[in-house]
């Protein structure tokens, strides 16, 4: 099968796992690069991407781009990532190539420009939020459906041994999430955060944890693994879904510390697989049992590495795409 994904590309970047993972299965892949992943640029790149996002000339410019690549390519199927396109660029794909158009959210349906979801135009929509991909289904009639993301095995698999003290935090450095972290460093943990660099309103203490690195394909699974734990927290747009550090910190052996949502339940099992806290004093137990029972420790990290390599890889998510594309 041709393949045509679009979306923000850069190494371990959601359509970077689509695309590689779609090649691994056999399928004749061109991935679209246009669109920049706003996630790696700095400060300053990321409010000029912003900008750019809302002006909707500059949008029209972008669909007009994967319209013509699509058309060039002549795809059986288009995966839109994390992006959505304007109704009539998605009726134009279908007209042009005769290529089914879906779109796999990866991100908070608060994120979704001007909400294109709910248009109809595509042929079916995934949300890792379930409660909406149940309004989308139920209430407008849309054949939309409920997937998470997922873990890449090709890179998120354990592959050190060593072990360091610090708690490690990758994503976003919003709020709430520097807020639990000025409790850990006052608790006498050592935290230590990768990911976009932190916006200029950040505690200047908070700030200074981050390590300046944005963590992609060839080193996440060292840093997951090395860390004494991954301390995962959810931003209140996350109403009803999970976030895919939640499958990479497994799938790369890396001890997970969750803050407990119910979705999480569907896909590990805790104490068992991953330490789930619903305050900071039960998360506090948790650091210091991981760090008091390294043996507890190692069995908790096999168990998620296990559960994710074998329910929760982009090979299975992208097994339901197409056979739901299929029916």
């Amino acid at each position: 099968m041709k393949i045509f994904v679009a979306g923000p590309d850069h190494g371990d970047f959601f359509t970077h796992n689509v695309a590689v993972t779609c090649k691994t299965m056999g399928h004749d892949v061109r991935p679209f690069h246009g669109f920049r992943p706003a996630g790696s640029l700095g400060r300053v790149g990321r409010v000029i991407e912003s900008v750019r996002e809302r002006v909707r000339a500059s949008q029209l410019r972008l669909d007009r781009a994967v319209l013509d690549a699509a058309a060039a390519f002549r795809p059986n199927l288009t995966i839109v990532c994390t992006r959505t396109l304007e109704p009539d660029t998605v009726r134009m794909i279908r007209s042009r190539t005769g290529s089914a158009v879906v779109c796999w959210f990866g991100d908070a349906p608060s994120n979704i420009r001007r909400d294109h979801v709910v248009s109809g135009e595509y042929d079916a929509v995934f949300l890792k939020d379930r409660r909406y991909a149940d309004d989308l289904r139920d209430v407008l009639g849309l054949n939309a459906h409920h997937l998470h993301e997922a873990c890449n095995p090709m890179w998120h698999r354990p592959n050190t041994d060593e072990r360091a003290g610090h708690v490690a935090v990758a994503g976003t450095l919003y709020g709430y999430r520097a807020a639990v972290l000025r409790r850990l460093v006052a608790a006498g943990w050592e935290v230590r955060c990768f990911g976009p660099a932190p916006s200029a309103w950040i505690d200047p203490e908070i700030a200074k944890l981050h390590t300046g690195e944005f963590l992609d394909h060839t080193r996440k699974a060292q840093e997951f693994g090395r860390a004494l734990a991954c301390l995962n927290t959810f931003a209140p747009a996350e109403r009803d879904t999970l976030n895919c550090r939640v499958f990479e910190t497994c799938g790369c052996g890396g001890l997970l510390v969750s803050e407990h949502k119910a979705a999480m339940d569907d896909c590990f099992t805790e104490n068992e697989e991953y330490l789930a806290f619903r305050s900071f004093e039960e998360l506090d137990e948790h650091l210091g049992r991981i760090r008091r029972d390294p043996a507890f420790a190692e069995r908790i990290r096999a168990n998620a590495a296990r559960r994710a390599h074998s329910e929760h890889t982009y090979r299975q998510r992208l097994g339901y795409i197409l056979e739901t594309i299929g029916s």
